[in-house]
């Protein structure tokens, strides 16, 4: 079974950006293990995805819980309007990927969000 990368190894490159990306912030915001450092100046220099190289660079943030909440309105490609029980794959600001369906408004409800924007996906059932 695969776990992923080990200790001080960069994230394979067939992983989606903001996986990669949220792999990338994990040495930064947990506890120091050799090779940490090789892997980020490695990562910074040959990642090919910005978003990913800048993760790979940034300083350690130091968690932040907040009451910031998102109210987000699910609009299918097709639709001029929020669909009730429409499926949806949110991204957070922390690189965390929200799947479910939204309410009977249309909506989703996020709340304690780190500082950062947020984007709709494509839900997996629904990738190609």
């Amino acid at each position: 079974m695969y776990k992923g990368p080990g200790p001080g190894e960069a994230a394979p490159r067939d992983w989606s950006g903001p996986l990669r990306a949220a792999a990338a912030a994990l040495p930064r915001d947990v506890a120091p293990v050799p090779g940490d450092r090789r892997a980020r100046a490695r990562c910074v220099a040959d990642e090919p995805d910005g978003a990913v190289a800048t993760a790979c660079e940034a300083p350690p943030e130091v968690p932040k819980r907040g009451t910031r909440r998102a109210l987000v309105y699910v609009v299918p490609a097709g639709r001029d309007a929020p669909v009730p029980r429409a499926p949806f794959a949110l991204v957070r600001p922390d690189g965390l990927v929200r799947h479910g369906v939204s309410d009977r408004r249309g909506a989703v409800l996020e709340i304690d969000l780190p500082p950062g924007s947020l984007a709709l996906g494509v839900p997996a059932a629904l990738g190609e």
